[in-house]
């Protein structure tokens, strides 16, 4: 069986990828520290447990974007799909753990037992083949929450790698400095 999680347009040698996850309909579903946690929490299992190299993150409300790579190409769609898995279960059994939907009925939809019920499928990956190309994903990704009008700086959103190369703070990830 073929995955449809698949790295496109990566020259040989290219191990590094742009990728972009996004939950259903957009939804604002990461709205609370501990939700975001979640997602935290998994890139540092998978960086740690399965050799996800680390160059750049954001985690969003609705979605994250990531700049990392392995050492096999062939390694990414796995940990990625396994790491959406992983983390659709912990985000539902989060949510029903809040017991009634009160002012928040917008997260009744998952309630749901499925797991593909959180992250829309596939994850856009892009390779990275270059340093002006890893500049632009990277200012990009780092820009997202500025953009959104989140924060007025890309390093004062807690939940983006900004705050590793701007505040030299590593407190929440510590990144792969190898690249390219």
């Amino acid at each position: 069986m073929r995955s449809r999680y698949k790295i496109i347009e990566a020259p040989e040698g290219c191990n590094i990828i742009f990728a972009t996850s996004t939950i259903v309909d957009w939804t604002p579903l990461l709205f609370k520290d501990d939700l975001l946690d979640i997602i935290l929490q998994s890139l540092k299992f998978c960086q740690k447990e399965k050799g996800l190299e680390i160059y750049g993150y954001v985690i969003m409300p609705n979605h994250f974007h990531l700049l990392a790579g392995h050492k096999t190409r062939k390694a990414m769609p796995g940990i990625i799909r396994d790491m959406k898995k992983h983390t659709a279960k912990e985000i539902i059994k989060y949510l029903k753990g809040l017991g009634t939907y009160g002012e928040m009925p917008w997260i009744r939809p998952f309630h749901a037992e499925k797991p593909s019920m959180v992250w829309q499928p596939g994850y856009h990956p892009q390779a990275v083949f270059s340093q002006p190309v890893f500049s632009e994903k990277l200012k990009y990704i780092h820009g997202n929450p500025v953009k959104q009008g989140f924060v007025e700086r890309p390093e004062h959103w807690k939940y983006s790698s900004a705050r590793n190369y701007i505040l030299d703070d590593h407190s929440l990830v510590v990144l792969d400095t190898e690249r390219l």
